[in-house]
Order: structure tokens, then C-alpha cells, then sequence
């Protein structure tokens, strides 16, 4: 989204020349106090990290020459939005999904708490910019001024997406595809759900191939059933490989936020996708998405996906001028 901003003189910051160190004296809900959570992904240290950088940059835009600012995920930056804010200049928040709908402690409290922060920060933004529709519609409803701009591939991904879908004319579709980063908690779960389920709800007769960074962590062959193949991180050719030769993609979320981009890769790419209701969020009811709220609908999805070709792409890039207008607006740059 950076290179959309760019057209209108917003140019990209480089933060690593702000030197920061930990900030481990700052009190926020985004600290997770689920020990094992922070254990596995060394979550608090890396919170301490960022919001030791937003306390470096809120100091150095106090004095700083600045007309307006685009904030990439506020939640993090939330004393440097707050600084901005006392000197009325304009921000422009934009969020890939909303921090507080992420799983990071078991403890549900936790969660409103931060809720809490990150409406405080994204409702004193000028505008904010969301990729997810679902989270535009609760943002305005708590006061905050939004405009949503779906994902869409960039024009290369774009290219090598339709690479794969003439490829997959005459590929043999012969497994299905669960693909994620598995560091990705919501993601990791809804592996784990689709793996140990995979057998009983298939019945052996279909292989599904696990792929994504992270995979191999997590998975590996003594812990997953025999339809399972264990992939993990492959580069750009072993994943265009797999991608052309699936009959489909199985994504299982319970729980995440945000939209999904790799969806509208998929359809781009003529991959349909067999998706939980939850993970399907903000490409519900597009065709080539085909949703189930229980695991044991799958198989009947499946059947409806070899009984019938993938339709042309339905997504339909979002006018990036539009998006323009309303910043500008707000930098009143017209």
C-alpha cells in the first residue's frame, strides 16, 4: 500500500534510523500473560522492541517538519499517534486486521483490554484504512472515520498468478493444499484442527500437502496421519509446483482477524478455496470460495469442486484513486 500513498508525495520512513531500546518500563494490554504463548514465539520481547521504537519516534516527531503521517498498524505506535495528535497534525491509520481479535493469552480479558487501547488510538486517527471490510463496519460503529481497500495482487504477483491458472488446464489436481504461515497463531490452530481431522472427515481417500514457513516446525512425520504430507517452506517455484497441481485449498481458521490475502490469490490464481466461515471473512459468498461451518461438510464441498471449473476471477481491483482522494482530503493536499 506504500507505493498507492507514494503517488501523492507520502514518502516511506525508514524507523530503523531510530534507535530504541526495549521498552520493558511501559505498561499495554498487547503483552501477552499467557507464559507458554510467550514462550513459543518470544511474543513480550518482541512488544517491549516496538513499543520501545514508538517511544523513540514520538519523541522525534514532537519537533519534526511534518504536514501529516501514514501509520502502519497504530496499535504499536500508540504515544507517537498520541504525539502527532497534540499537534493537530493529520493521521492516516492503516490496519491489516485489528490487533485485539489475535489469541495471544488465554485470558479473554485481556483481549477487551486492549480492545480498548486500540479504538482510543485508531479513533483519534483522521482516517483509517482497512483491508478487511468487517473491520471497517465495527470501527465506524465506535467513532472512527474508515475507508476500506481490499487486498488485490500487485501487477507481478498478478502475472505470475495467471501463469498458474493456464497451468492448471491440464494439471491432474490430484491432492488438496493447506497453506499458512504457522506462526501465525490463528493459523497454526486451524492447521492442527484440519490435521488431526483430516482422516475421519476424508476417510484416507484424499492427501492434503501442509506448506508454509513455520510448517516443519510444528508438524512433522510422527505426529500427523498418513494422507498428510508434512511440506513446510518451499520458495517461489516449489510453491508455484504445488499451486498448479492441487485440486484445491483448505483453509481453517475458528478464530483471526483481518482479511485473509492469500484468498484472493488463490482465486486469481483459479484455485478454489474450501474455506471455514470464519477464515473466508470479507470473500464470503464470492465464487470459487466455498464455505462450511463444520469440518464434516468438507467432502461434499470437495465433490462440488471436481464436478465443476474454477469461474474467471470475480475480484475486482479497488480504484486506488478513490482511496487517494480521501487522504489527500485529510492531508488537504486537493
Amino acid at each position: 500500500m506504500a507505493s498507492v500513498f507514494a503517488d501523492i508525495g507520502v514518502e516511506l520512513a525508514d524507523l530503523s534510523f531510530y534507535a530504541h531500546s526495549p521498552a520493558t518500563e511501559l505498561t499495554s494490554a498487547l503483552f501477552s500473560t499467557d507464559q507458554d504463548f510467550d514462550s513459543l514465539y518470544g511474543f513480550n520481547g518482541h512488544i517491549a522492541s516496538q513499543l520501545g521504537l514508538d517511544k523513540s519516534l514520538s519523541k522525534a516527531v514532537e519537533g519534526a517538519d511534518i504536514k501529516g503521517a501514514v501509520i502502519d498498524d497504530p496499535v504499536f505506535f500508540p504515544l507517537t499517534v498520541k504525539a502527532l495528535a497534540k499537534r493537530d497534525i493529520p493521521v492516516v491509520s492503516v490496519i491489516h486486521n485489528i490487533e485485539s481479535f489475535l489469541p495471544r493469552s488465554l485470558q479473554v480479558e485481556a483481549q477487551w483490554d486492549l480492545l480498548h487501547e486500540e479504538v482510543n488510538v485508531v479513533a483519534s486517527s483522521a482516517l483509517c484504512v482497512t483491508i478487511a471490510r468487517e473491520d471497517a463496519w465495527l470501527l465506524r460503529n465506535m467513532g472512527a472515520q474508515c475507508y476500506n481497500y481490499p487486498y488485490f495482487p500487485s501487477e507481478d504477483n498478478e502475472t505470475q498468478l495467471a501463469k498458474i491458472r493456464i497451468a492448471r488446464r491440464k494439471s491432474k489436481k490430484s491432492y488438496c493444499l493447506c497453506m499458512g504461515t504457522a506462526y501465525n497463531p490463528p493459523t497454526l490452530f486451524g492447521m492442527k484442527k484440519l490435521v488431526d481431522n483430516w482422516t475421519a472427515i476424508t476417510g484416507g481417500s484424499q492427501p492434503l500437502v501442509l506448506v508454509g514457513f513455520g510448517v516443519e516446525r510444528f508438524f512433522g512425520r510422527e505426529n500427523v496421519p498418513e494422507t498428510v504430507n508434512v511440506v513446510g517452506g518451499v520458495d517461489d517455484s516449489g510453491l508455484e509446483a504445488l499451486l498448479t497441481e492441487c485440486s484445491a485449498c483448505v483453509l481453517h481458521q475458528d478464530v483471526g482477524a483481518g482479511a485473509l490475502t492469500k484468498i484472493p490469490e488463490l482465486l486469481r490464481a483459479g484455485i478454489p478455496v474450501v474455506s471455514s466461515q470464519h477464515a473466508a471473512r470479507s470473500y464470503g459468498g464470492r465464487d470459487g470460495v466455498y464455505e462450511y461451518q463444520g469440518l464434516t461438510e468438507i467432502p461434499r464441498l470437495l465433490m462440488q469442486v471436481v464436478q465443476r471449473e474454477c469461474p474467471p476471477p470475480s475480484l475486482i481491483k479497488t480504484d486506488s484513486n478513490q482511496l487517494l482522494n480521501q487522504v489527500a482530503g485529510v492531508f488537504k493536499l486537493k
